[in-house]
């Protein structure tokens, strides 16, 4: 009997560990999006991002003012010619395009034209 109630207490505490992991909804940092209801918790917006003519698309992310702000191996960085100056936004670093997401390519960044980072943007 005593077996049983332990058997019991584990299937339950699994199956509340499933709940408790199911909870959040949405795409999680780094994952495209159209709305910010489409992100999870983890992101402050749906941010839109067009960094080459004809390139771009949308992410879900959260402001920074430094990569240590950006969880995960994920850095921060201000795009060029963004209208809302000195926003500032997470981004996924990457060495290649298979460290991006479906839908992401691995671009470098620059620093006074020297490359000093590599992140994944929408493409």
């Amino acid at each position: 009997m005593v077996r049983w109630l332990g058997s019991s207490v584990s299937v339950l505490v699994f199956f509340l560990a499933l709940l408790g992991a199911g909870c959040e909804t949405g795409m999680p940092l780094y994952e495209s999006c159209e709305t910010v209801g489409d992100c999870n918790d983890d992101a402050d917006n749906c941010f839109t991002v067009a960094w080459e003519v004809g390139r771009g698309g949308a992410m879900c992310s959260k402001y920074c003012s430094e990569h240590a702000d950006c969880p995960g191996n994920s850095s921060c960085w201000e795009l060029v010619g963004d209208p809302t100056e000195d926003q500032r936004v997470c981004y996924l670093r990457c060495e290649t395009n298979l460290d991006c997401g479906a839908g992401f390519q691995c671009v470098d960044a620059e620093m006074g034209g020297a490359i000093v980072d590599a992140i994944c943007l929408p493409d």
